[in-house]
């Protein structure tokens, strides 16, 4: 057995760097290079390859590449988030966009997409709050949640979470939509129903998925940070195209647009924001609105969305790089 990895030089573990914004998006620089070579000495290690080359001629193969990449990516990217995470944007979400859409045409289906929804806390959230609208909500809505980990996707899937990803969860909410498992919360079923789970790089082109105006609402939140600026770019010009003329994309508030897209119009409402695409004239025929607080039910005994720290907000997102957490 290999009991150790030959050293990697520079210019390799840049090539190396190179493919993997070139496949998955992600960039690594600088001092995150050094866990990138560490995740690749590893890897190389569990599957005996004695040199680089060796290594990366298994990596371009047309047989291998596809299951290796998916190895890959289960070792760059973590899931850190918890439920109910940014209540701003979320009171945004439920009290501005979903009324805006449905305005006119009740019977509309909404469709909404979560992308980078790591181990599925953000997608379960939207689909409790619009549960918690009662009548209020849309007569449809599909939730389609991707990620490029398939680690992260399986967790999703499986609904089953520790105290620590429910430290936001309004107490109600989690007496209403959770079971509890030893240390566990375990997600009700009829929640889990309401999202589907796709394992998906939003940083690789294809026609077929993002199809004009096939969402009305997309959260990327804390993941195109972490993507080069070439990708970001093409991502979110992929979210213009898929958008619907009157559709909402939210992203974290370390995400501004300003230098990378003329194609959103930012909006603000109540310390969140959001955005917009902008009219072909370049103007907007609705002013920004500002965002209210959830009406409290007469069978809840909190708010839907229960305040968060926003120190804590700032630290934690979607899906961020291995060795490259926010500090």
């Amino acid at each position: 057995m290999m009991r150790t990895a030959p050293a990697i030089g520079e210019a390799k573990l840049a090539r190396f760097a190179e493919l993997i914004e070139q496949r998955l998006g992600l960039q690594y620089a600088g001092s995150s290079l050094a866990e990138l070579e560490a995740i690749m000495t590893a890897r190389m290690r569990e599957l005996r390859c004695r040199s680089f080359d060796a290594y990366l001629k298994q990596l371009e193969s047309d047989v291998s590449m596809h299951e290796e990449l998916r190895e890959l990516t289960a070792k760059l990217t973590i899931g850190e988030t918890y439920f109910f995470r940014a209540p701003e944007q979320l009171s945004v979400f439920s009290e501005v966009a979903i009324p805006r859409l449905t305005q006119g045409d009740p019977a509309r289906p909404i469709r909404i997409l979560c992308a980078g929804c790591s181990t599925g806390e953000e997608p379960y959230t939207l689909a409790m709050i619009l549960r918690e609208l009662g009548p209020l909500a849309p007569a449809e809505v599909s939730i389609l949640a991707i990620d490029i980990n398939p680690e992260a996707l399986a967790k999703a899937q499986r609904g089953s979470y520790s105290a620590w990803a429910m430290r936001a969860t309004p107490p109600d909410c989690v007496e209403k939509y959770f079971r509890r498992e030893r240390a566990q919360f375990v997600l009700n079923e009829s929640v889990k129903a309401m999202v589907r789970f796709d394992e998906r790089s939003i940083a690789c082109e294809d026609y077929q998925f993002w199809q004009p105006h096939r969402f009305d609402i997309i959260f990327c939140r804390n993941v195109i940070m972490y993507l080069s600026a070439r990708v970001v770019g093409e991502v979110i010009a992929r979210f213009a195209r898929a958008l619907a003329p009157d559709g909402f994309l939210f992203l974290s508030h370390a995400e501004p647009l300003r230098g990378i897209s003329q194609a959103f119009h930012v909006q603000h409402a109540e310390g969140a924001f959001y955005y917009v695409l902008r009219k072909p004239s370049g103007l907007l025929t609705w002013p920004a609105p500002r965002a209210r607080p959830l009406s409290p039910r007469k069978d809840a005994a909190r708010p839907l969305m229960a305040p968060v720290s926003p120190k804590r907000d700032r630290r934690t997102g979607s899906t961020f790089v291995r060795g490259d957490e926010p500090g």
